[in-house]
């Protein structure tokens, strides 16, 4: 049912995860992954056995867990910085030094009281948040104390890490070093950490620096002796500036080969790093201008840019030119971004826009610009893209003089007229370049109106789409997917393809409940509610959803008078095995975001936003989990669950009405607009998989409703029989 067609869709929003080859012995080992920030990827990351976070972000590991990975927290053994709550509780007198570098004070091992308070004021918080592996860090930190007793400090560790053995009964937990007291902690630890074997990050310096021979032949041995006199996995953690890959890749490579776990990140640990998996990066990032449309779902990036990405594996966030745009875009998790501009953005953005852009190039991010540049090209475009728009004057008519195949996709190229604006390819970069579109005037100059550069690749109107005069249909002219595959440099990869299951076409059925109480043109004329009933759901016997408006059913909506019977029919089409219960809302909202209004929202501001249920004002918790409460109380059997919710009217619900959803924890569907025919034959009348919004995922249905095919069934009524033969 919808239940899992959504978990197959779940799979478009996960990185897909590439074998890395490791040594036999480093196998053994479980797949470990640390990440800091305070927006670790865990969907992506929870492909990993074990994902160490800093707890105090706020993550759930029971949540976690559920997918099969574990959440381990991070836990300072012998630091404590003036952040944490229970800092103010550590007595002076164990204060033992400063750790400068990280703003911390080195905590004294040796107090009689430090190894309960270390599990009562640190790990027991995070155990009654779901935490049961822990990665304790700083084990050797006593060292940085002037003057200390060896001896005495490594047994205060024994007794700490005893201690949580006692307290919290199958607890797991990775050391980072402490290597001297590994050998009586037997069957007490999981796994033992150590950083930089050949890799590493100097703090005193800020700098990635490659570890001294010396220093990797002494950690080598300690660590090998480690695995192979107490039978211990051993993870190694070194640091690779985060947008050098191949560097990354080549670390996590050489580590492995020791038969250790492996994980290659950033200085701050806040990417997604290498280790013994390595993520394939499948999200783009897509830069667009709020100001263009009332709203994302009605944004050229997301109507048209967004389906050829989703369709090619991959998925789209956004980041809008109105907001600062997002540090930190590395190959770890971006395979490249892309710009959709119908026009220039606010001059006061455009430098910002420039400099952003130049900066992803430098650092080998992809970068595919589509439609306009967003801004004029200046001269930082001519040393940091190739790009020459500056001066560039051309004399008489331009005639066309080369294409590549990927343009004329769905109409012939069009026309350019006088405001088309051609550039010019120069500099070091011209010689790698491909021109898409190239052009000669009377003097014999060359121009383009688009290109492949070694950075990326950028195709301006009119070459990318084009409207079809007197209609409201448009056509690619450039073929999406050759574009974004050639731009953004993309590899052949297994694609997540949500129309099929093991080999086997899906088909989903979902009905909404508009028209429920409707006389139906049969003899008798009972309600279009009876008719589904005994000539649809009785008789076909597939799996289908099935959601019901509270506000036409129920005895105090619209049709008090035949609440009783449409009740009875609801109840009935629940009981049925192959049927799921769903809701479709309280009231039927037209337009779910007040503050995004669109078409005759616009052109009438009388115009009503939901159904008139007398006394009724808008309210979205109502909606959604009143109207599961409803049908949950009143229509489905006991103890059928209802999970989801399908939306209504304009289908574009706000970030907020999508986390109401979610924390009912239900599912969601509708929307997309998909409405592909042999009237329309394009594939820019074929929606995305869905839209992110807030982090909150609205799940697309895979066509349009029928009402749209049968002309608001004013007839012909065979409308799908002009669907569009479907592409594999």
């Amino acid at each position: 049912m919808l239940f899992s067609l959504c978990r197959s869709l779940s799979a478009i929003v996960l990185c897909l995860l590439t074998s890395v080859a490791a040594a036999a012995a480093g196998m053994a080992a479980p797949s470990v992954a640390l990440h800091y920030s305070n927006k670790a990827p865990l969907e992506d990351l929870k492909l990993f056995d074990v994902v160490v976070v800093e707890p105090d972000h706020g993550y759930d590991p029971a949540a976690f867990r559920m997918h099969g990975g574990d959440l381990y927290a991070y836990a300072s053994v012998a630091e404590v910085q003036p952040s944490r709550p229970y800092f103010k509780d550590v007595p002076a007198a164990w204060q033992l030094a400063r750790n400068g570098q990280w703003n911390s004070i080195v905590i004294d091992q040796t107090p009689a009281e430090w190894p309960a308070f270390f599990a009562e004021s640190v790990i027991g918080p995070l155990w009654k948040q779901g935490y049961r592996g822990f990665f304790l860090d700083t084990l050797d930190s006593y060292r940085l104390a002037s003057k200390f007793d060896e001896a005495a400090q490594q047994d205060g560790l024994v007794r700490v890490v005893q201690t949580l053995h006692q307290r919290y009964p199958g607890i797991k937990l990775i050391l980072n070093r402490g290597f001297e007291v590994i050998p009586r902690l037997k069957g007490q630890v999981e796994m033992v950490a150590a950083e930089s074997l050949y890799q590493g990050w100097d703090a005193s310096t800020r700098r990635y620096e490659p570890v001294a021979q010396a220093s990797r032949t002494w950690l080598l041995a300690q660590l090998s002796t480690i695995r192979e006199r107490d039978g211990i996995p051993v993870l190694v953690i070194d640091y690779v500036a985060p947008h050098d890959r191949a560097l990354s890749r080549e670390t996590a490579q050489r580590i492995r080969s020791h038969g250790f776990a492996a994980w290659v990140t950033d200085s701050d640990l806040s990417t997604v790093g290498i280790g013994n998996l390595e993520l394939v990066p499948r999200r783009v990032l897509m830069i667009y201008n709020s100001a263009d449309s009332p709203g994302l779902n009605y944004s050229e990036a997301h109507r048209f840019f967004q389906m050829p990405l989703n369709h090619m594996g991959y998925v789209v966030d956004y980041a809008d030119i109105q907001q600062p745009l997002p540090q930190g875009i590395y190959r770890d998790r971006y395979a490249g971004v892309v710009t959709s501009f119908p026009g220039f953005v606010p001059s006061l953005q455009q430098r910002d826009l420039s400099r952003w852009l130049h900066r992803q190039m430098a650092v080998g991010m992809p970068v595919a610009i589509l439609g306009d540049f967003g801004l004029f090209p200046d001269r930082s475009w001519v040393e940091n893209a190739g790009i020459r728009a500056q001066g560039v004057e051309t004399k008489g008519n331009l005639r066309l003089t080369r294409t590549d195949p990927m343009l004329g996709f769905e109409t012939p190229l069009p026309a350019v007229d006088k405001d088309f604006v051609p550039v010019q390819i120069t500099g070091k970069l011209a010689a790698q370049a491909t021109t898409l579109v190239e052009f000669r005037d009377q003097k014999n100059q060359t121009f383009v109106g688009g290109a492949l550069m070694p950075w990326g690749g950028f195709l301006n109107d009119p070459f990318v789409m084009t409207d079809i005069p007197g209609s409201d249909q448009t056509r690619w002219v450039v073929d999406p997917f050759a574009f974004f595959t050639r731009a953004l440099q993309l590899q052949p990869l297994p694609v997540p393809d949500i129309t099929t299951e093991n080999g086997r076409r899906l088909l989903l059925a979902h009905v909404d409940g508009d028209g429920f109480p409707s006389g139906a043109e049969f003899p008798g004329s009972p309600t279009a509610a009876e008719v589904m009933l005994k000539e649809v759901l009785e008789k076909y016997t597939i799996p289908q959803t099935v959601a019901m408006i509270e506000g036409e059913t129920a005895p105090y909506g619209l049709y008090p008078q035949l609440s009783a019977k449409l009740e009875d029919i609801a109840r009935r089409m629940y009981k049925l095995p192959h049927v799921e219960v769903a809701s479709h809302s309280f009231s039927h909202p037209y337009l779910w975001n007040t503050s995004v209004k669109h078409g005759r929202f616009v052109e009438n501001p009388e115009a009503e936003y939901h159904m008139n249920i007398p006394g009724y004002t808008m309210d979205l918790t109502r909606e959604i989990v009143g109207s599961i409460d409803y049908i949950r109380k009143r229509l489905a059997p006991p103890g059928k669950p209802i999970q989801v919710f399908q939306w209504t009217g304009d289908t574009a619900p706000s970030a907020e009405a999508l986390r109401i959803a979610y924390a009912a924890g239900l599912l969601n569907i509708n929307g997309g607009d998909t409405s592909i025919s042999r009237l329309n034959p394009s594939i820019t009348a074929i929606g995305a998989h869905g839209i992110h919004k807030d982090g909150y995922l609205q799940v697309y249905a895979p066509i349009t409703n029928e009402n749209i095919y049968t002309n608001l069934w004013r007839g012909p009524f065979y409308g799908f029989e002009r669907a569009w033969k479907p592409s594999r």
